[in-house]
């Protein structure tokens, strides 16, 4: 409830931009010309699953609004190819990623997509379906979809579950399995990798890193850019109590808020008390006022400032997950109201293998690598 009141809260300030004076605009930042939004789609229209599910008709809102409203939708392998190579993007860029490779998004908002000329990317876990488990697609289904230039495909792990008391060896051999399962199906190495439920660690990713994929997303919201660790790209989660028409627009004009030296630089906190710290490059902190910033369940965190220096604490422990929003005002659009650097992180507690806590000297054996792929 506290974080709907803080979305509200910010869509109330973007209503009001326009009334600011252009004198007290920010001014933009270079990452902004390199910057994109994801957004991330699970189910849709169902009911059983209120936390992960879209409406149809909000889904066709989304697309209607995406037609109207002036945006570039580009396919996540563009997206890589424009921050290798330093390429401006358009204003208002987004790209559109499927999560878990459910049934009812492959055959309620695949079809629309495509009938509309629209890429996107679907990441799957192949155990559900090798399994051909209830409610997710089949193999058939996402290889009638590879016909098309305008879908791509990344993995998940094979088994679709949370990763936090995983030891590396249980690691390496879910990420290898969906390498293996992958190059059967499409004769191709995988590329782009998501981290279940958005939860990753500095070993998951150097795991990831290692096995040769080009990319990884997680489930924390903000605007992905050049320059940026590509082995932790934030997207935007959308469900239902989250994708309404205002939030919708407000996100995908969301801008970058780059920050350097975050702490903890992993997803996982074992004792549930939340402290986060990150320095704001010179031109943001010359903003004055720091980031605002909530976290979901629990009152305002304490915020500190030391110079470019943003140090946070939570004021009650938590188990489960929690999510981080800071925000701060950016320049406005075209039309004089207030877009919003976004910068977001989940936050999940589990007890981390000793394997996984101590990563140093890590190095990824020969031995657990897939042979070359046989033309």
């Amino acid at each position: 409830m506290r974080f709907a009141l803080h979305v509200f809260f910010l869509f109330l300030l973007g209503t009001l931009a326009p009334r600011v004076s252009m004198a007290a605009n920010p001014a933009p930042l270079p990452e902004d010309a390199h910057s994109a939004v994801i957004l991330a789609y699970h189910r849709i229209d169902e009911e059983a699953y209120p936390e992960s599910t879209l409406g149809l008709e909000q889904f066709l809102e989304h697309i209607h609004d995406i037609e109207a409203g002036g945006y570039h939708v580009i396919s996540l392998p563009a997206l890589l190819e424009a921050f290798e190579s330093g390429d401006p993007l358009p204003l208002k860029t987004l790209v559109i990623t499927f999560e878990g490779a459910y049934r009812s998004a492959i055959e309620d908002a695949a079809p629309l997509l495509l009938e509309k000329g629209i890429p996107f990317t679907v990441f799957y876990a192949s155990d559900p379906l090798d399994q051909s488990s209830p409610g997710f697609a089949s193999w058939a289904q996402l290889k009638a979809l590879s016909r098309s230039p305008l879908v791509t495909f990344g993995v998940l792990p094979s088994a679709y579950e949370h990763s936090g008391e995983k030891t590396r060896p249980e690691l390496l051999r879910v990420i290898n399995k969906a390498r293996q399962r992958y190059r059967e199906v499409f004769g191709k190495e995988a590329l782009y990798f998501s981290y279940p439920f958005g939860e990753f660690s500095p070993v998951m990713k150097d795991l990831v890193r290692q096995q040769g994929f080009t990319a990884a997303v997680g489930l924390q919201s903000g605007a992905a850019y050049g320059g940026q660790d590509v082995f932790e790209l934030p997207r935007f989660s959308l469900s239902a109590p989250f994708a309404h028409a205002e939030r919708f627009r407000m996100i995908t004009q969301a801008l970058p808020l780059p920050v350097e030296d975050f702490e903890p630089p992993s997803s996982f906190l074992s004792d549930g008390v939340l402290s986060v710290g990150f320095t704001l490059p010179q031109a943001l902190a010359a903003q004055g006022d720091p980031p605002s910033c909530f976290v979901s369940g629990q009152d305002k965190p304490v915020i500190e400032r030391l110079g470019t220096r943003i140090e946070i604490r939570g004021q009650t422990s938590f188990t489960g997950r929690a999510r981080l929003n800071c925000t701060m005002r950016g320049p406005a659009n075209e039309d004089g109201e207030a877009r919003w650097r976004w910068l977001g992180r989940l936050f999940y507690t589990a007890d981390l293998p000793v394997d996984i806590q101590d990563d140093s000297g890590f190095n990824t054996p020969e031995t657990d690598e897939l042979p070359e792929l046989q033309e």
